[in-house]
């Protein structure tokens, strides 16, 4: 296993002002004061470019109508109804595709209908300086409602086996056999599983999906292939800096208590 190197910076490099204008995790990553002067002078110059180009215009729907809507159930239009008025809509070019991609076949995948496709057309009903009223034209055709059959976990090499167990890696899906084949859930999942293996050491691991879909059953079987790569530990840890009250705190954490290989 790798070791790592931990470099703990001081606090002391910062002055109160500037570390008040960083994000944390900023805040520990920059060795000096230079960079983040750097760094927040280049914000401000991009802060200011955005600001000096025109706005686009606030885009406000007036009208929904689905093209096929004998075809879709109620409840369905009531949901994409729903996804498209919680968007805030800009009229900057796209902003059409953005909403059919994102608001509603996204939000289609993410109840069930994993093979949903849509189509989304807009008319300017009345164009204004700053707002543009549209009306929406949607074609939906939603395919089968599926749901999770079985969930298994597979290393992508033959030759070395998942180094945790299948039902504690279960635990971090938040679906169950049975349940609505939800994507957001499946996201979440492995969000999950990134942040638990990367805990545990493994901080270039990343998760596969496979599906094989039945769709007799209505069922989708999810396969999930682990890249697990290697497992690092913390080799040394290197203070730059006169803090000796963060040194101590540092080397007072016991580094074996992290999660090693099961």
């Amino acid at each position: 296993m790798p070791p790592v190197l931990l470099t703990a910076i001081s606090a002391a490099f910062f002055t109160s002002p500037l570390r008040a204008q960083l994000p944390r995790r900023l805040e520990r990553c920059l060795p000096y004061p230079s960079v983040a002067d750097e760094i927040r002078e280049t914000k401000a110059a991009e802060e200011a470019e955005q600001a000096a180009k025109p706005k686009p215009p606030r885009v406000i729907v007036d009208v929904i109508s689905f093209e096929n809507s004998a075809a879709i159930p109620e409840s369905a239009q009531k949901l994409l109804t729903t996804a498209i008025r919680s968007h805030e809509l800009e009229g900057y070019q796209g902003w059409v595709d953005e909403l059919n991609e994102t608001g509603l076949h996204g939000v289609l995948q993410d109840h069930g209908y994993f093979r949903a496709e849509t189509t989304t057309k807009a008319r300017i009903v009345s164009p204004y300086s700053n707002i543009e009223h549209v009306s929406l034209s949607v074609r939906v055709d939603l395919g089968l409602q599926y749901r999770l059959g079985s969930l298994q976990f597979r290393s992508v090499d033959p030759e070395r086996p998942i180094v945790f167990s299948a039902d504690r890696l279960r635990e971090l899906v938040p679906m169950r056999e049975g349940d609505i084949f939800d994507t957001s859930k499946l996201r979440h999942g492995f969000e999950n599983l990134r942040d638990f293996y990367d805990w545990s050491g493994y901080i270039d691991f990343s998760p596969v999906p496979n599906f094989d879909i039945d769709d007799e059953q209505k069922r989708i079987n999810l396969t999930l292939e682990l890249d697990q790569q290697k497992q690092y530990r913390v080799g040394q840890i290197e203070f730059l800096g006169n803090n000796p009250a963060a040194e101590q705190i540092v080397r007072r954490f016991d580094f074996s208590t992290c999660p090693a290989e099961q």
